[in-house]
This record gives structure tokens, sequence and C-alpha cells, in this order.
């Protein structure tokens, strides 16, 4: 099971959209009226492109590590740049035996085609 997500802003505010369509805050329970009220709308309104981090408490994994891990995902699918950089490390630095290996593997959990 994923320790954390990194999710667009743009996905979110489609959830939302939807509940406020279907039934106003009302269809949120207590912890996703707080954070849709005190987090997410004001983040969205300042930046539209904004990717929030979500991580489990109980993971087995630090959560300094998830977090940093969600953050480099967040990175690699919003910033042209890094995922240039991050894809040409990938490619120069394994074989192309090894890169079908981890796709196999990241398959399992992730969608290794996203691009954006």
């Amino acid at each position: 099971m994923p320790g954390g997500h990194d999710i667009k802003g743009s996905v979110l505010k489609s959830f939302f959209d939807q509940a406020m369509k279907d039934c106003g805050l009302k269809c949120l329970n207590e912890h996703e009226r707080e954070f849709y009220t005190n987090v997410f709308v004001p983040a969205f309104k300042k930046n539209p492109e904004s990717v929030f981090i979500s991580f489990a408490l109980s993971n087995t994994a630090p959560s300094s590590s998830v977090v940093a891990h969600e953050a480099l995902h967040a990175q690699h699918f919003t910033q042209d740049k890094f995922r240039e950089i991050d894809d040409r490390y990938f490619e120069s630095s394994l074989s192309k035996e090894e890169q079908e290996y981890v796709k196999a593997k990241l398959c399992a959990s992730i969608d290794v085609t996203r691009r954006s």
C-alpha cells in the first residue's frame, strides 16, 4: 500500500466541485471540510497549479521519507525540466533490461506512462 500520494489541485477541485454540486459541505466529513476550507481553497486560489501531498501516519516508512518521495513525484509530473533531467538519468544510468524491470515493478502501484 502506498505510504502517500501527490495529487494535482485540479483533480481535487473536480472532486470538491462535484461534492458541492451534489450536496454542498454536508457531503464532506469533518476532516474533509476542514481540509477543504483551511487548506485546499486558500492554496488553490493562490496557485491553481498546486499539488497536494498526503501520507499515512501509520506507514512503515518514516513520514519525512514519504513526503520527500511524494514531493519528487510532484516535481516530476509538474515541472518539465525536472522530468527531462529525471528521464535522462533513468535512460542513461540503467540498461534497457533494468529499465523494464523497474517499470514492471512500479506498474503494480503507479501509472508509469503518466506524463503530467
